[in-house]
């Protein structure tokens, strides 16, 4: 919380040079002058300034914390993905290996095939 000394309606010589950045005896000689008047335009501008900076530092912390929820929603489905992703190259590779094995098998088939009508040929030329 912001604590604003200008909203009470009197500081302390030691609040005011803190304040102002002054010695005591400064301050002590400006008010008799009357040149603290600027002083004060120029503190009440900074205070406006100050509370425009603070509505934007709260806007931000709750830019941040959107950005959070949304990095962890973003985290979460990024595993799930790659899980998904994980599951379906296991299936791939799984499809791969049993397309192997059938092109292999249907390769021996084939051959069998081939030599069997070789030999069915052969006999019906031997027939002849």
């Amino acid at each position: 919380m912001i604590y604003n000394l200008m909203d009470r309606p009197v500081v302390t010589l030691t609040e005011a040079t803190m304040i102002l950045g002054l010695s005591a005896s400064t301050i002590k000689r400006r008010l008799e002058s009357g040149a603290l008047k600027q002083v004060e335009k120029r503190v009440i501008a900074l205070s406006g300034e100050l509370e425009e900076k603070s509505g934007k530092i709260v806007d931000l912390k709750e830019q941040i914390t959107a950005l959070r929820k949304e990095s962890l929603q973003n985290g979460k489905l990024l595993v799930a993905l790659q899980s998904k992703y994980n599951e379906l190259s296991e299936t791939y590779d799984l499809l791969a290996s049993k397309n192997s094995r059938y092109m292999a098998d249907k390769a021996k088939e084939t051959k069998k095939l081939l030599e069997q009508l070789e030999v069915r040929t052969g006999k019906l030329k031997v027939l002849k």
